[in-house]
């Protein structure tokens, strides 16, 4: 809701603040595979964002005459989304944001996204004269459901946040927001049926049936309330993916057969799938293809290869574990059908940077007490 020279000025306040923790990041503190390989994807992707902003032309100087690169969008949608990363991690791993801060944070986030939900559903409802709308809002909620696993709360409280959360995402009719949805809460049930006694057990099934009674309620409702609803779920049922299957076939096909060998190895330069076809690619491996070619598509392998990594040697907490892991699912996911690198909502990058930060104070842990153990071993040695 906030616009013009002071929307500009916080998000340079919000910029500043997040190279500050990444510099401190990499500068004085321990540092995962993940972290490591998203140092290199924003070096990079930084030399291909500076070019638009320097002069019109892509990586291959084959910039079409007339067409603008949107020079600096590029660049901020990237630091953006992943740059709140290094602020989250940087202030968990100093302690300045611990478990006690929790909800509080979890609870902003709630608030945040219902807020956005609104503003964006007036906005574009407005705009063009309709009642209802796709509201892209509903990819804010996600992150929410694997970050509930973190929350200190009786269980309860988060069966009905899921039911708030999920009711959000049906609002929202954003097919593939409310896809990862399903899974992220059928994950997050089978997570807590996971270790806990048969009378807990009953417990939870009985709040399950609870929550999946009240959001199949509501969808029945939406359903017959709302012939956008109807559209849609007609849309799903027949298979239409709103153009994406025309719309990735020919970009694809412009990848392996109308590019250049040089631009088929380093790609197009930044917004290349926009200015080329009209319209962002919404599949993350296209759009690194176009952009930067055989080289995107390697670093963003390795981008996944690496997060696995992280989850798969994770030594914290097993609720921290699994929140990454669901994370992980979640914008694996995403990938495929909309964008996830660099469209990651802010508690998104909160479970990451938290979680990561968890991990690297688990390890620093357990290096502590080796070292404490041989230097005990040592002693007692040194006296034999």
């Amino acid at each position: 809701m906030i616009e013009g020279s002071i929307a500009r000025m916080i998000l340079v306040l919000l910029l500043v603040m997040s190279f500050f923790t990444f510099f401190q990041v990499n500068m004085f503190y321990r540092r995962g595979p993940y972290i490591k390989w998203l140092n290199v994807m924003l070096v990079v992707l930084s030399i291909y964002g500076v070019i638009p902003i320097i002069g019109e032309w892509t990586m291959t100087g084959s910039g079409k005459v007339g067409v603008s690169w949107m020079t600096y969008l590029y660049l901020q949608n990237v630091y953006i989304s992943i740059l709140p990363i290094y602020f989250f991690y940087y202030y968990a791993l100093t302690r300045q944001m611990t478990s006690s801060n929790l909800f509080f944070i979890y609870a902003l986030f709630l608030l945040f996204n219902i807020v956005m939900y609104y503003q964006n559903y007036y906005s574009v409802s407005k705009y063009y004269d309709l009642e209802e709308i796709t509201n892209n809002a509903g990819y804010f909620f996600v992150p929410l459901i694997p970050m509930l696993q973190l929350l200190k709360i009786k269980d309860i409280w988060k069966f009905i946040l899921l039911i708030i959360i999920f009711g959000y995402l049906l609002m929202a009719m954003k097919r593939g927001a409310i896809m990862v949805g399903v899974v992220m809460i059928i994950i997050f049930m089978i997570h807590h049926f996971k270790n806990v006694s048969m009378r807990h057990k009953f417990y939870l099934l009985c709040l399950s049936v609870f929550v999946l009674f009240a959001i199949s309620y509501f969808t029945i409702v939406l359903y017959a309330d709302s012939d956008y609803f109807q559209g849609r779920i007609e849309q799903t049922l027949s298979g239409d993916s709103s153009g994406r299957n025309e719309m990735y076939r020919s970009y694809l096909t412009y990848f392996l057969e109308r590019t250049s060998v040089l631009e088929f190895l380093i790609g197009n330069g930044t917004n290349s799938t926009y200015v080329l076809f009209g319209d962002y690619a919404h599949n993350d491996w296209i759009e690194f293809a176009i952009n930067q070619g055989v080289i995107g598509i390697l670093m963003y392998l390795v981008y996944w290869i690496s997060f696995i990594w992280e989850w798969k040697n994770y030594c914290g907490d097993k609720n921290y574990r699994n929140t990454l892991g669901n994370i992980i699912i979640a914008y694996f996911l995403i990938a495929f059908f909309s964008m996830s690198f660099d469209g990651m909502p802010i508690a998104a990058a909160f479970c990451i940077g938290y979680c990561l930060a968890i991990n690297e104070r688990a390890k620093t842990a357990i290096l502590a007490k080796e070292l404490k153990s041989q230097i005990l071993n040592g002693k007692n040695t040194s006296f034999d």
